[in-house]
């Protein structure tokens, strides 16, 4: 049988930050958005390749995917794009925390075999800001996840 444990709290919570605050925020500033903007949201390839660590941050990151690709029709004709960074996993404090064996078990499922950097996550989000052609894409910055 299958057990998903979460609290109300914390599906509300997680909900709250990745979904509601940036629906939120594009809604109160929409009528100040200048023509010709650019919004990048920041998802996940948890929403694109679903792991069984946090169905709530997946479902959620998803749905992030989903506001962008939307959002597109809200801003047509203004030449404002809006798309997603989906990184998969990036070398930060948190990740560098974990078990040597789980990091190998990531790496291994990546075809470039280790965690994005920072910096490669800041570069698809450049793109999406200096291509003005780019509009509701969702960008993975993977490394090749899942395709071994």
């Amino acid at each position: 049988m299958l057990h998903i444990i979460f609290t109300d709290e914390e599906w509300e919570r997680v909900m709250q930050v990745n979904v509601n605050a940036p629906t939120y925020l594009v809604r109160d500033l929409y009528n100040i958005i200048p023509s010709g903007s650019r919004i990048v949201f920041i998802g996940s390839e948890m929403a694109i390749h679903p792991h069984g660590t946090s169905l709530a941050y997946g479902v959620t990151k998803s749905a992030v995917h989903a506001l962008s690709q939307n959002l597109v029709k809200f801003f047509e004709g203004t030449g404002t794009t809006v798309n997603t960074v989906a990184p998969g996993f990036v070398e930060t404090p948190w990740q560098a925390g974990k078990p040597q064996a789980i990091r190998d078990s990531i790496c291994g499922k990546t075809a470039i075999h280790r965690f994005a950097t920072v910096e490669e996550v800041a570069d698809a989000v450049n793109f999406c800001i200096n291509n003005p052609f780019v509009n509701g894409a969702v960008i993975e910055v993977s490394g090749g996840y899942s395709y071994r």
